[in-house]
């Protein structure tokens, strides 16, 4: 009886975080998103529920070929306590293609270590290894998570994977109401995924992933957009920088509209009952 009560006192007078693995993992987690989603949309989901989306960062890194990523801040609250968590998601090719070069060794282009700093290849570099025809390669997309998703570890864990990078524009949901649970975004990059399952070099890449999100979660949440160019006109500018078909009016950011309609619809269709649930949830917590 006097243990369980030291337990049970160690508990509630402990700062560390519940052990939620796919929010709070006890070290640095790297995940496919299905394995990311599984966690998120199956074991806790009743807790997953009572995170909610704050704001959206679209960044880019310096480093050739300027790989972009996004950042997402959520708020946990559970339990009487607050936790803020932050997570990255990016989309890379998902196997390791080795270039032969006059001057050096073969590079990896992605390694199979999460924690790998080898340089980038270039644009150029990456169509030799996919092949002017196409190669196709299967798309990684993934999510990262600092130890206990401390948002101050972020940026670290960032220039780690990436290098150094800039932040192009920051979406910023005002009002929790229409906010998107943890669920609902997980549920939309698993979306985002069955779009467009293999990596292509000029048109379904980590510019292409990266825009697709952030417009869907812009568009569901009605978030306010912060910085420089609108994301619309930056997809442009970069589609048509790698070569890509040219944007027609039509396009979303550079992303097909019918890609982005169907990623709205998807989206809405699957989660509808979830949005009722979240509210629910999130109406306690007001």
């Amino acid at each position: 009886m006097l243990q369980t009560l030291k337990k049970l006192l160690r508990f509630f007078m402990s700062d560390e975080p519940p052990n939620i693995h796919c929010l709070l993992p006890r070290i640095v987690n790297y995940s496919n998103i299905f394995d990311w989603a599984n966690g998120i949309l199956g074991r806790d989901y009743e807790t997953t529920c009572l995170c909610f989306l704050d704001s959206l960062e679209h960044c880019k890194a310096d480093r050739s070929p300027q790989y972009k990523f996004l950042k997402a801040f959520f708020t946990l609250c559970l339990d009487e306590k607050t936790h803020k968590i932050g997570i990255i998601v990016d989309r890379r090719p998902a196997e390791s293609i080795d270039i032969e070069t006059k001057d050096a060794s073969p590079l990896p282009i992605v390694s199979s270590s999460p924690l790998s700093m080898s340089p980038s290849p270039s644009v150029e570099r990456l169509q030799a290894a996919l092949g002017k025809g196409g190669k196709s390669v299967t798309a990684d997309d993934r999510v990262m998570i600092p130890k206990f998703g401390l948002r101050k570890d972020l940026d670290g864990l960032a220039i780690k994977e990436f290098g150094s990078y800039i932040t192009l524009n920051t979406l910023t949901i005002p009002d929790k109401r229409t906010s998107m649970s943890a669920p609902q975004f997980a549920k939309l990059l698993e979306i985002a995924h069955e779009i467009a399952p293999i990596y292509e070099l000029k048109e379904k890449n980590c510019y292409w992933f990266a825009l697709l999100i952030f417009l869907v979660v812009k568009k569901r949440t009605g978030g306010t957009e912060n910085g420089g160019d609108k994301i619309e006109r930056r997809g442009r500018l970069w589609n048509y920088k790698l070569g890509g078909t040219t944007p027609s009016i039509d396009d979303e950011g550079g992303v097909p509209n019918h890609e982005y309609e169907r990623a709205l619809g998807d989206f809405q269709a699957s989660h509808h009952h979830d949005f009722i649930i979240s509210s629910t949830h999130l109406s306690r917590l007001t």
